[in-house]
């Protein structure tokens, strides 16, 4: 997501980030769904390690600087 060049932070860009996956992922999941390329188990999987994952990060972006970022 091209945000950092139009002078915003690497916490915006994160959150950028992060909508765009939000908004696109269901509809590749129907898609693939619908073709019969889903394995529930693994998606059940890496679901659960996203869900965690961004909580973490969440917690952790806000407790480090942006320098530190960069």
């Amino acid at each position: 997501m091209p945000v950092l060049p139009l002078g915003s932070d690497q916490r915006r860009a994160a959150g950028a980030s992060m909508a765009v996956i939000v908004l696109t992922a269901p509809v590749r999941v129907v898609e693939y769904a619908l073709n019969g390329s889903v394995n529930r188990v693994a998606d059940l999987i890496l679901a659960a390690g996203a869900i965690v994952g961004a909580q973490i990060g969440t917690c952790l972006l806000s407790k480090v600087s942006n320098t530190r970022l960069r």
